[in-house]
């Protein structure tokens, strides 16, 4: 059993990576396409980057903080 939440917690861990480089991706490419539009705010363009960045972080940092504990109860 907790072999198969380890799992999903890897899973999890993989997805949001790569959403937030799908995401990343995305905004860099939209900028490219359009800066007249990014101009209109009152902060940078990347700043829902950065934004967005520390919330993944964060939700990292839980999910591996979970996967020791199942690391540690599984030994």
């Amino acid at each position: 059993m907790l072999q198969k939440v380890n799992r999903l917690l890897t899973i999890l861990m993989l997805s949001l990576i790569g959403v937030f480089l799908g995401y990343s991706i995305y905004t860099c490419a939209d900028y490219r396409t359009r800066p007249d539009l990014y101009a209109l705010y009152s902060a940078p363009w990347y700043t829902q980057l950065l934004v967005y960045g520390a919330c993944v972080l964060v939700l990292l940092v839980i999910l591996l903080a979970a996967k020791l504990v199942i690391r540690h109860l599984l030994k």
